[in-house]
């Protein structure tokens, strides 16, 4: 649609503006269509429309989204020689790239180089990098960044220390996780819905059903709503453990709340009465 439009206002003789290709090109990364993207932006190269650094990020945006850390070096070398200075959508863009596919190391080595050229980090990047860590299982790695965080005078928000619960549930360190969660409670950060899902599935996966029922329970006695996945976490953990006509009231439940089964309550269901059987 946003081509068509544009299309219609070049055929009623309207010249495009940096605004109008900036907001075109921003609105097919954001679709996926970086390739159409391009193709703009080396049209109002042509046309004599110089790039600015939002144009630039929307591209870089893109690329980091569709994996292509190749093409948005590319680009970064572009924007460079362009004169421009990378702000913190520019490294943020990067570094969720580089962590998204498992670059971490490279992620951090920008995040030094962004504090080098003066440019600030806000919480979103620091999230990035906490995020990334954790998932990468260095949660030790995570909470000295967390620290830093705080040093810097940056305060982390709920995301932080969601990003931190999980990767230490990941690693079965439930201790350390309920330690954040008291941090996280103590600076009024929450928790919220996801923070309560992933210490259900952590102590699911640690094979702690008790304590999975119990963080349930607390999550509903604090006004958190659970939602498909709270369900489908603890009806799976209870099938695992052969709890299946637990698992079959809290189907049940789950219904009441207005939740429908999906084709993953289903198979985990089946599984668990045909394990019961046997």
């Amino acid at each position: 649609e946003s081509e068509s439009l544009f299309e219609d206002l070049r055929r009623q003789g309207c010249d495009a503006d940096i605004v109008t290709y900036t907001t075109l090109i921003d609105g097919l990364c954001k679709a996926g269509e970086c390739s159409k993207a391009f193709k703009f932006f080396d049209e109002m190269i042509e046309v004599g429309c110089r790039p600015n650094i939002y144009t630039f990020n929307a591209l870089l945006y893109g690329l980091c989204v569709a994996n292509d850390l190749s093409g948005a070096n590319d680009l970064l070398h572009r924007m460079r020689a362009a004169g421009h200075l990378l702000n913190v959508f520019t490294y943020g863009s990067m570094m969720r790239g580089l962590t998204k596919a498992g670059n971490v190391d490279e992620a951090q080595k920008l995040l030094h180089k962004m504090v080098d050229s003066d440019c600030a980090p806000n919480v979103y990047i620091y999230n990035v990098l906490i995020d990334g860590l954790s998932k990468a299982g260095r949660v030790e790695d995570a909470t000295n960044l967390l620290a830093k965080m705080n040093e810097q005078g940056c305060r982390p928000n709920s995301a932080s220390y969601n990003a931190l619960i999980h990767g230490f549930c990941q690693m079965g360190q439930m201790d350390k996780a309920l330690q954040f969660l008291d941090r996280m409670r103590k600076e009024s950060l929450g928790p919220d819905v996801f923070t309560f899902n992933t210490l259900i599935s952590g102590y699911c996966q640690a094979k702690q059903i008790n304590d999975a029922v119990s963080v349930f329970e607390q999550m509903n006695m604090e006004g958190h709503i659970p939602d498909i996945v709270t369900y489908n976490t603890l009806i799976d953990g209870l099938c695992k453990l052969q709890r299946v006509d637990e698992a079959y009231k809290l189907l049940g439940n789950m219904v009441s709340m207005g939740y429908g089964p999906d084709i993953y309550t289903y198979t985990t269901m089946m599984h668990g009465f045909l394990k019961q059987k046997k």
